[in-house]
């Protein structure tokens, strides 16, 4: 009798351990789920912070400047400056830099006359001393009202 009892609880012990082998998950079928879950994130573009706060610098962050500013000290999102005209209308610091570059490329001749070549040619032949050469002009006056010019007429020689 007690042999019996020993080979049915043995029996049952194996059918046991079969279910919970069944209601298992297999570790290939766990990987596949990890697999999955994982290809769900990577298909999700991540949204980067604006701000990583951060007591001292930990070293470089692709993308990202450390500084104090508004939200403290930390690595800020690194943005490009916006540089252009805002509404058509130009900015002080613009019309100088314009302005001062507009005065750089004239140049003064003889007698005071004010010069710059607004097109430059492309040719190898550099002209000597004494060459004649062929050119347009126009003529303007320093507030830029045009009084002469050979355009539309025979180049100047």
């Amino acid at each position: 009798g007690a042999a019996k009892k020993e080979e049915g609880n043995k029996a049952e012990g194996k059918k046991e351990a079969e279910g919970k082998k069944q209601q298992q998950p297999r570790k290939e079928e766990v990987v596949r789920a990890d697999e999955a879950a994982n290809a769900k994130k990577q298909d999700k573009p991540r949204a980067e912070p604006d701000f990583i706060s951060s007591k001292k610098f930990t070293g470089s962050k692709p993308g990202y400047v450390f500084k104090k500013d508004s939200k403290g000290l930390g690595y800020y999102k690194d943005v490009p400056p916006k540089v252009g005209v805002k509404g058509g209308k130009q900015s002080a610091a613009d019309k100088w830099a314009a302005s001062v570059v507009e005065q750089q490329q004239w140049r003064k001749g003889p007698g005071g006359m004010k010069m710059r070549d607004t097109v430059v040619g492309k040719g190898t032949d550099t002209p000597r001393r004494g060459r004649r050469v062929t050119v347009h002009y126009t003529g303007k006056l320093t507030n830029g009202k045009q009084f002469d010019s050979s355009v539309g007429r025979a180049p100047f020689r």
